[in-house]
């Protein structure tokens, strides 16, 4: 690896901050986490496993998923058709299409989120977000091969409290935000949380004039918690989320002779924007989603070891995302309207058992969910204004429809014996039973353009299921007090999957073989927090979407399982608390990542040709990031404080498919955040000002071969943005 040697001096520095003393009356304020589901100091956690505050997302205005990439080490967000793309480590969801499973899994509350276009929401009125690295699956329900992201909520309180909050920015931007909390009798507690956020577009449609890249989205929760009894509590939640605008356009990058260069030009008369973050198309693209969700958590203390919890789930997501494919002002019949509805629901059983020596659970988990894709490629509907061409109007061209069923099974098991006061052996397992069934459709009609153009409609049944045992093992030694040493080996596994409204076979599952070592230590009398963790893991059949070309001409998109992979790399993480009003922290991580012998054709190429990817890195998998966070207190005459913070991330240059083609990868960059915050003596009010991306880098967040568009196509990381946000809590 390219980086060992600046990181060894890194680490280096590190080891020669530890052997003064610094005498501080105050210490780093413990982090409570709830990673290995009991509440645990994040010190105490033998996971690679990092934590983000509540305040820390409100100072830092993080509103989505994304902004977690500058954050976390080995953690690459992006987006594209208006889908998550979670990577960790290198791992994350490589296709496009409704009904493929994330890799990285990602829950509120303990209820997993199953499809990656509801992931980008619930990011309101939060206590925290945890980020576990590495295959999930004896702790959690739903496997993950990747990683998970939790999201937990904040509760109903014994006292009436509450808070508001007003957020006004560049380009229009009205954030609104609040909570109130309290006892609604002396058995019932209550919450209501809202957000709502408007905001102007990034850019524009040349062609219409018309704003794309806004935001209109509103999100409420409410939570009612019972305490049925001494032993025994219920907590039921409804969440509800909205958004109507243009958000996430794909923005073009290439026109078609970049997939092709026996194509002259682009693929017709239209032209395309000139600014990135423009597009020039015949259509407004369209950003149109709902999802509510109800959950039940209740808890049964049964006794001073044994307690069972019971984590019931219920979510429906609709989609419709209208977007035009050749991303030009050409008319043609390049109009996507693509809608997904999915209906999910998981139960997960719980009986936790805690002791002196012995700490662990059995689950038992069971996931049903249904899918349903109707995508439809054509020309632009009647009810937009065609000008000269009335007669493409409702026509037809490409219809990709998708039924999908999933059932689920698992039963998991993690415990963690203390041999001795300074070590502890962690056992764990877990089976798995699915079956999918998958009814798809792929329509060409191309009639419009004469008797000889194709006209075929194939359909596609499969139906397949499978077992998997994935067991976990461990040992956790303390040499001294404050230094907790780990080494483990987990085995993840993701079902085999298909695409809606593909046409091959449901795929072989994804599995890996996960090795690490770790170190949590906390130094200087409370004052530094020094985590680290090595790691390597080989993939088998990796899931893959790619664009290639077709031998009849033109493009396709498949689906398929890729060859070996593997990966390795280092993360390290720090907290120090540099004097009682200066804070600093930090993290990087370096990674290395290839692919084993896989023959495949590049859509970038003209023809067919089989390239060995052979040493290839995987998709979003950039060889080194860091960030770094700084935090100054200024106290006032009147009690009151000014707080001044500033961070900065970097990450190494990356790419969207396993080609490593810069046109489909994205150049390293560095985004500088910042803001001023004023705290009342009180505590209860506050005025943050804040900007993000500071030096206005223009960053692709995705970048996607379009089989049907014959373009390059990509989304973008928000631009320089700056706000003040004013806040009062009671």
């Amino acid at each position: 690896m390219k980086y060992i040697s600046q990181c060894g001096l890194g680490l280096c520095a590190s080891a020669a901050l530890l052997s003064p003393s610094l005498s501080l009356s105050a210490v780093l304020e413990e982090v409570v986490v709830t990673s290995q589901k009991r509440e645990q100091s994040l010190q105490d956690v033998s996971l690679a496993v990092s934590a983000v505050t509540g305040k820390r997302l409100s100072d830092g205005l993080i509103n989505n998923v994304e902004d977690f990439q500058a954050m976390i080490p080995s953690v690459s967000v992006g987006s594209d058709f208006a889908q998550a793309k979670l990577f960790v480590r290198g791992i994350g969801l490589s296709s496009s299409f409704a009904g493929v499973d994330p890799s990285v899994a990602l829950h509120v509350d303990g209820a997993v989120v199953s499809q990656s276009y509801a992931q980008l929401g619930s990011f309101f009125d939060l206590e925290r977000v945890e980020v576990l690295r590495g295959p999930q699956g004896t702790l959690y329900g739903r496997n993950a091969t990747g990683g998970s992201f939790n999201l937990i909520t904040r509760k109903p309180t014994e006292e009436v409290e509450g808070y508001g909050r007003l957020t006004l920015g560049n380009y229009d931007l009205m954030l609104l935000e609040g909570a109130i909390s309290g006892p609604l009798s002396d058995s019932v507690r209550g919450r209501v949380a809202f957000k709502s956020n408007t905001r102007g577009g990034y850019g524009d449609n040349t062609f219409t004039g018309s704003e794309i890249d806004d935001a209109r989205k509103q999100a409420v929760r409410v939570h009612l918690q019972f305490d049925l009894s001494d032993d025994v509590d219920l907590l039921l939640s409804a969440e509800m989320a909205n958004e109507d605008d243009a958000g996430l356009s794909l923005k073009f990058v290439e026109a078609a002779n970049a997939l092709d260069p026996a194509l002259a030009g682009p693929p017709g008369a239209g032209g395309f924007a000139s600014d990135k973050r423009d597009i020039a198309s015949e259509i407004d693209p369209r950003n149109d989603r709902t999802t509510w969700a109800i959950n039940a958590d209740l808890t049964w203390s049964i006794d001073d070891n044994w307690k069972l919890k019971s984590i019931s789930n219920y979510r429906d997501l609709e989609v419709l995302l209208t977007q035009d494919l050749d991303i030009s002002s050409n008319f043609n019949d390049d109009v996507q309207n693509n809608v997904v509805e999915t209906d999910q629901f998981s139960q997960e059983l719980q009986l936790h058992y805690d002791s002196d020596r012995l700490h662990g659970l059995i689950g038992l988990f069971y996931f049903n969910e249904s899918v349903i894709n109707r995508n439809n490629i054509g020309f632009v509907s009647s009810n937009v204004n065609t000008g000269a061409f009335p007669l493409f109007a409702n026509t037809q061209a490409v219809l990709f429809t998708g039924d999908i069923d999933i059932e689920s099974w698992a039963l998991f098991t993690n415990f963690t014996y203390d041999l001795a006061d300074n070590l502890a052996l962690k056992l764990g397992g877990r089976y798995s039973y699915e079956k999918r069934e998958a009814d798809t459709l792929r329509l060409l009609n191309f009639s419009h353009f004469g008797p000889a153009a194709t006209n075929i409609a194939p359909t596609f049944s499969d139906e397949r299921s499978f077992n998997d045992f994935s067991p976990t093992v461990g040992l956790d030694w303390r040499p001294v007090e404050d230094v907790l040493l780990y080494i483990s080996y987990s085995k993840g596994f993701k079902s085999g999957t298909i695409q809606g409204g593909q046409l091959t076979e449901i795929l072989e599952p994804e599995e890996i073989d996960n090795y690490e070592i770790g170190m949590k230590g906390t130094f200087l009398d409370g004052q530094l927090q020094l985590n680290a963790a090595a790691f390597y893991y080989e993939f088998t059949d990796l899931q893959l979407d790619r664009t290639r070309p077709n031998p009849s001409g033109g493009f396709v998109s498949i689906f398929e399982n890729a060859a070996e992979a593997e990966g390795q790399g280092v993360e390290l993480e720090a907290t120090w608390l540099v004097t009682e009003r200066f804070k600093l922290g930090g993290h990087v991580s370096i990674l290395e990542t290839e692919f084993g012998e896989y023959f495949t054709d590049n859509p970038l190429d003209s023809g067919i040709n089989l390239q060995n990817l052979e040493g290839n890195s995987l998709r979003q998998a950039p060889e080194l990031t860091w960030g770094a966070r700084a935090e100054y207190e200024v106290p006032l005459d009147n009690g009151a404080m000014v707080i001044l913070g500033a961070d900065a991330s970097y990450k190494d240059e990356q790419f969207f498919t396993e080609f490593n083609q810069d046109i489909v990868g994205e150049d390293d960059y560095t985004i500088v955040n910042a803001n001023v915050k004023y705290v009342s003596s009180n505590e209860n009010f506050f005025i943050n000002v804040w900007g993000k991306n500071l030096t206005d880098e223009e960053v692709y967040g995705g970048k996607f071969v379009i089989a049907t568009g014959r373009t390059i196509g990509g989304t973008l990381l928000p631009p320089v943005t700056w706000g003040v946000t004013i806040g009062y809590d009671f």
